[in-house]
This record gives C-alpha cells, structure tokens and sequence, in this order.
C-alpha cells in the first residue's frame, strides 16, 4: 500500500506491507512473514532540498520471533545541492534498535543527461 500527499514544497509518502522471507520455517505450524513500512517526506526548491524517512521491518510473533524478522528501523536525514546538471547528495543514517548499525553515512554524485528527445 502506498500513499501521498504534497503540502506545499513539501511531499509525504508513506508505505506499507507483507513481506515473506522465503526461508525454511523453524515449524511447520508457523509461517513468518513481516509487516514492512516507510514514511518520509522530502522537501523541493530549486538549488538544495533536504529530507528525512524511516523504515523497517516487525514481525507479529507472540513467543518469538524468527531469526531475521524481529524488529527493525532506520532513521535517514540528508540534504541535496544542484548546480547545473549535477547533484551531490549526502545522508546519515541512524539505526533505532540495538540489532541495527550505530551510525553511518553516504554521499552521492548523479549528473543528468539527456540523451535522446523522445518524439
């Protein structure tokens, strides 16, 4: 499931769903899919833009959960500059449970072409 919404510069997106692993189960009386999710919202302007999201992934296990579908999330924040046909874009990412990693970072470069007008 997906949604959206523009306020503004601003867009928000949110999306939902069922995951299946694709692994043996532990017990043949359990099947262990987990409900995934995001939310972010970036925001536009003509040089720099910035934004943040969050997703993850849980799973709906009373006794215990299988090996890889226990809670999970992680935080995103960054900002993006344009000049020209080019973009250097750059994040930090924060894990939100004690399985996830601490911190950490990217950056990016991504210059637009156009190759061909279509017609």
């Amino acid at each position: 499931m997906l949604v959206g919404k523009t306020l503004g510069s601003t867009r928000v997106v949110g999306n939902g769903g069922l995951a299946d692993p694709r692994r043996p189960p532990l017990r043949g009386d359990r099947q262990f899919d987990v409900m995934i999710y995001g939310l972010s919202s970036p925001t536009r302007s003509v040089r720099a833009s910035g934004g943040g999201e969050v997703h993850g992934h849980f799973q709906w296990a009373w006794d215990f959960p299988a090996p890889g579908a226990s809670r999970s999330a992680t935080f995103r924040g960054g900002v993006r500059y344009t000049h020209g046909a080019g973009r250097i874009d750059g994040a930090l990412l924060v894990g939100t449970t004690s399985r996830d990693p601490g911190i950490g970072f990217t950056v990016g470069y991504t210059h637009v072409l156009d190759a061909f007008t279509p017609p």
